[in-house]
């Protein structure tokens, strides 16, 4: 331990912060028509999509080249700053990551 009365300096207590910049996940379920089975609880991931608007993001490349177009609903489709993922798509998406 320093002693003050020589001219040391007691150290510095180290406080330790951890800021958690993982983006929250919205989860949301529907009811869908299915035809042929009626009305269907279907959930959806809302991820943030944190890229430019002018840039297509990783997670939106990704989505055209494995699910197709969006499709409002349909497997996977764009909000303003997100990307939506049906329940299926975002555990294949999960699962490749």
């Amino acid at each position: 331990m320093a002693q003050t009365s020589m001219g040391m300096i007691s150290p510095t207590p180290i406080i330790w912060h951890e800021e958690d910049n993982t983006p929250k996940l919205n989860i949301v379920t529907k009811q869908l028509w299915v035809d042929g089975e009626g009305w269907v609880p279907t959930k959806f991931y809302n991820i943030p999509n944190l890229g430019r608007i002018s840039n297509i993001s990783p997670l939106e490349r990704w989505c055209i080249d494995n699910l197709g177009e969006p499709k409002y609903l349909g497997k996977w489709f764009k909000g303003s700053q997100t990307i939506i993922l049906d329940d299926k798509s975002y555990m294949l998406w999960l699962l490749t990551k």
